[in-house]
């Protein structure tokens, strides 16, 4: 089993190379690493053409226009040569230990792989495990066939990835889990710069693709709603605190999660999976309140 790695370059930037040479350093015959690149910087041009890959390991696509990840993604998908795709950001950093356990996971002939150091069973079990996890793209690895035939693509030109996530779980239970701290390998101190404001629009789509499931149980839902909730509350407040926008532009982030979350789920705060768990990520959503003072308190605290 093989596995392809999808890069997008938009712009120059030290973490995008750090994430391809810390690939270099690992070059493997069966890994293939794409990269899309949409940047006109030369240092960007000089770089990839001095990587030392095995060239036939190595693809690069120049776009020349600004096409978007989700673009890239989606023609990443069919161009790939491999059986599983791994979409990554331009933060996570590998070495030799997490790619040998993602292709020795490839051998059972998973859907779905996830990587999260909290989860110690192998087989994921619904979307109780998904609480842990989260539905960040960064944490799941695709076979590409269950891509294609389930016909799912990423939104172009808008970073919808969660919904990406969501609806391919809800496609199979053939999911496996890697325990590994992917988080650790992220560089700490990246800024993010893609539209954030769609993992808000994101969270709407999937909490009313959820009201409209028959299918799924209360508790599912209620499962679902928790991980919504730590995606509106904590994953976009924490990525809009460390984008370079102002305080007072952060503020106004703070009261549109606020109002997004009590439009969509205004009962957040009585979700027994937040209630039942001592983690001090949800002790700050069921104390939330939309002051940035109170959010970098409760931030310094739940990252100490």
């Amino acid at each position: 089993m093989k596995l392809s790695i999808i890069y997008y370059f938009t712009n120059y930037s030290d973490n995008k190379l750090n994430a391809l040479k810390s690939l270099e350093k690992i070059d493997n015959e069966n890994v293939e690493v794409l990269v899309f690149n949409s940047c006109v910087d030369g240092k960007v041009f000089e770089f990839l053409n001095k990587l030392k890959f095995n060239k036939s390991k190595l693809k690069i696509i120049n776009t020349y226009d600004s096409v978007g990840h989700s673009f890239a993604y989606n023609i990443g998908t069919r161009i790939s040569n491999s059986d599983y795709i791994y979409y990554s950001n331009s933060r996570t950093l590998f070495d030799k230990e997490l790619l040998k356990s993602i292709l020795n996971e490839l051998k059972k002939n998973p859907d779905i792989i996830s990587i999260n150091s909290n989860i110690k069973e192998n087989k994921i079990n619904g979307f109780n495990d998904f609480i842990e996890i989260g539905l960040s793209l960064k944490n799941f690895i695709f076979k590409k066939s269950f891509v294609i035939n389930n016909h799912l693509s990423f939104t172009n030109y808008n970073y919808f990835h969660n919904v990406f996530v969501y609806e391919a779980i809800l496609k199979t239970k053939n999911i496996f889990n890697i325990s590994y701290n992917i988080e650790q390998r992220e560089c700490s101190n990246c800024k993010y710069s893609y539209n954030l404001y769609d993992i808000l629009k994101s969270a709407e789509i999937i909490f009313n693709k959820t009201i409209l499931n028959d299918e799924l149980k209360d508790n599912e839902k209620e499962s679902i709603n928790a991980i919504l909730t730590v995606s509106i509350l904590y994953e976009f407040i924490d990525k809009t605190i460390k984008s370079n926008l102002s305080d007072s532009s952060i503020n106004i982030a703070l009261n549109n999660a606020n109002s997004v979350i009590n439009k969509i789920y205004p009962k957040y705060k009585k979700n027994s999976f937040f209630i039942k768990n001592k983690n001090p990520i949800y002790k700050y959503i069921l104390n939330f309140n939309p002051s940035l003072k109170y959010v970098k308190k409760e931030f310094t605290n739940i990252k100490k």
